[in-house]
């Protein structure tokens, strides 16, 4: 599980960067639907701590007792965005590019859908999936 630190993951992938970015947009109506949503979970839930020690699966029996539909949207993308983290660190560590470019697909996906963003993030996916073609393409020719 996640702690909800940061972590700095290994790298062995030669010929390569990752470029991370943080948006500053102010997440004060983000946090407020968040806040309400822990209020819940920790209710029916007092063993949760953080964000990180949700599971959709907790979540889907959570969300129930919201009433707010945003929250329940919210915290969906959080609760999916753990186990993309533990599976982006698992494929760092194998130097598998095909599972970290779909994972990062599937995140900004999410975000789009549950997060309520603009699209201003879509530079890196664009990339990404530039980049796979690219790769496909040099392998095979």
């Amino acid at each position: 599980m996640n702690s909800g630190e940061p972590k700095n993951l290994p790298l062995p992938l030669s010929g390569y960067k990752i470029l991370t970015a943080h948006c500053t947009e102010p997440l004060s109506n983000h946090s407020k639907h968040i806040k309400y949503a822990m209020s819940e979970i920790r209710r029916l839930y007092p063993h949760i701590n953080s964000i990180s020690d949700l599971t959709p699966e907790i979540l889907s029996t959570a969300k129930s007792s919201f009433k707010n539909s945003k929250a329940a949207k919210y915290m969906y993308h959080l609760s999916t965005e753990n186990t993309r983290i533990n599976t982006v660190s698992a494929a760092l560590k194998r130097c598998d590019i095909k599972t970290l470019f779909r994972e990062i697909n599937n995140s900004e996906q999410s975000m789009e859908r549950f997060w309520d963003i603009g699209t201003e993030h879509k530079f890196l996916c664009k990339h990404c999936t530039q980049y796979r073609r690219h790769s496909r393409r040099k392998m095979s020719g």
